[in-house]
Formats: C-alpha cells, sequence, structure tokens
C-alpha cells in the first residue's frame, strides 16, 4: 500500500485525528453528495464498505446491512465504539467478508481507497470486490484524480494527499475495465474549505443469466 505515514501525516493513522481532519478538508460533504447523487443506497441493502476507517459514512446512510472491512484495528475499535449496533466490522481483506459467509453484497464501496494503492494492489481490489457481490450489484469507488486544463491548486492539494498512487480517469478506468464488464464514470468538483476533484466510478455485476441460475440449482441438486 503506497501512502505516506512520516511526519505530519503519521498522525492520520489515530482516529480521531484522521476524523478531525476528513472533518476540516470537507469530507462530510463530499461524501453526502456522491451518496446522494450517484450511489443512492436503499434502505435494507447488504453494503461492503471496503476500507471503511472509523465507518463515519454510516451517519449518512440508511438501514442496512453494513459490513466495514479495514487494515487498521485502531479504526475499527473507533467503528465499533460509535456504531457497534450498526454493523459488522472486520480487520483485513474482502476476503475476510466472504470467508464470514457475510455475502453476497448489493453495494461495494471503496471511498478514497484506490489512490492508497499501486496497480496489482487495486487489481486485486477489483477482482475481490465482483466476487463479494451479487448478480447486478455495484462498486462505487471515488478517488482524487489528475485531468487536462486542471488548475495547480487543485493539483497542489491532491499532492499532499497521503495516497501517492493519485492516477488519470483513463487510468482508473482500466483497472476497473479489466474485471468490470460495465463501467461508468463521474467526474466532481469540490470548491470549500479546499478544492478538490474526485473521479467517482461505477461499475456493474452483470445480472445472472437463466443459465447461471440452472447451473447453480443443478449444483444444489447434486450436494444433496
Amino acid at each position: 500500500m503506497a501512502q505516506l505515514t512520516t511526519g505530519i501525516r503519521a498522525v492520520l493513522s489515530h482516529p480521531l485525528a484522521y476524523e478531525a481532519v476528513q472533518y476540516l478538508v470537507g469530507a462530510k460533504r463530499c461524501h453526502r453528495m456522491i451518496l446522494e447523487r450517484h450511489i443512492k443506497p436503499v434502505q435494507g441493502e447488504r453494503i461492503l464498505d471496503i476500507g471503511c476507517g472509523p465507518a463515519e459514512i454510516l451517519r449518512l446512510l440508511p438501514a442496512v446491512d453494513y459490513v466495514g472491512i479495514d487494515a487498521s484495528e485502531s479504526y475499527l475499535a473507533r467503528a465499533r465504539a460509535s456504531f457497534g449496533d450498526r454493523g459488522r466490522f472486520l480487520l483485513g481483506r474482502i476476503s475476510a467478508a466472504i470467508g464470514a459467509g457475510l455475502g453476497p453484497f448489493d453495494l461495494a464501496l471503496a471511498i478514497g481507497v484506490l489512490h492508497h494503492l499501486d496497480d496489482d494492489e487495486a487489481l486485486s481490489l477489483f477482482d475481490d470486490a465482483y466476487q463479494a457481490l451479487a448478480p447486478g450489484g455495484r462498486l462505487f469507488t471515488a478517488d482524487p484524480c489528475y485531468f487536462p486544463g486542471q488548475s495547480w491548486l487543485h493539483r497542489f492539494v491532491i499532492s499532499k494527499d497521503r495516497g501517492q498512487n493519485v492516477r488519470t480517469i483513463p487510468a482508473y478506468l482500466r483497472l476497473a475495465s479489466g474485471r468490470f464488464p460495465e463501467v461508468r464514470q463521474h467526474l466532481i468538483h469540490i470548491t470549500l474549505p479546499f478544492p478538490h476533484s474526485i473521479c467517482i466510478l461505477e461499475g456493474r455485476k452483470p445480472e445472472a443469466t437463466s443459465d447461471d441460475a440452472a447451473r447453480a440449482a443443478s449444483h444444489s441438486c447434486s450436494d444433496s
């Protein structure tokens, strides 16, 4: 995982400091915009939140069946303390949720994750998320990006991010398209309190076909 964790950025490993910085940079407003305009979660959906951190996004979600996974036990401890009755919080990778029998999921979220991963790690995330989704399920990612004509101020703000793999929009799309046959892209701009340019990707897993259903039924019968 390529991110800077030295100097002042080391403070962000503490969940309370991380939440404070997220508040100062307007992350909650950005997340609300992404949820309301693009993701549009529905009550009762099964949601897998990849890289959930302290799971503050739960404050913006309706009543859903939520599973959060993260590589930081301190972030997860904060999430359990704040939202223990609203979800399950697992340490590790997506495979931890699959192995625990918590899928399949209607939605998978990876908000602010890809720009912390190198290409191989990102491809693994897309592959694992695809496996965790139900047929017709969707994966949403949202990350800072570079694009032609971007202002120097936008680029400067992005360059100070902990994540060291901020990409162009086509680069994000190439990674997602390696696993998802259908990927849509959106670009949003946040101006206050700091300028952000966010690339949102929506990858959809194909609906199950009648042949898939027949094979599943045949497999079930052979196991019984």
